[in-house]
């Protein structure tokens, strides 16, 4: 897979007003129930948070919210969309890295 970002093609794309403003934005997913969702995260100094949106109901973002860690990617249940999270950061840092060196 190409790892190049439409940042304009959402499937929410009403939280760009919101979470869009201070997360990282890693593409569109669907997940293996079909559910839609916009994969993000939150970079801060000493750790990782998820901010993958699933869902805008009555003016509100709805997101996901938890540090990226291998304990958050072996939690039981159907969620291959945090995989698809870190398989995603990990490439968007490489390439920032590529790009700054």
């Amino acid at each position: 897979m190409s790892y190049i970002i439409n940042y304009n093609d959402k499937f929410y794309p009403e939280a760009d007003n919101d979470i869009w403003s201070y997360c990282t934005f890693l593409g569109k997913y669907v997940d293996i129930n079909g559910r839609k969702l916009d994969l993000g995260v939150f970079i801060k100094k000493d750790e990782i948070l998820d901010a993958t949106v699933y869902g805008y109901k009555n003016g509100q973002v709805q997101y996901t919210s938890g540090v990226v860690s291998e304990d958050w990617l072996n939690e039981t249940g159907n969620y291959d969309w945090k995989r698809e999270v870190y398989d995603r950061l990990l490439k968007y840092e490489v390439c920032k890295a590529m790009t700054n060196s």
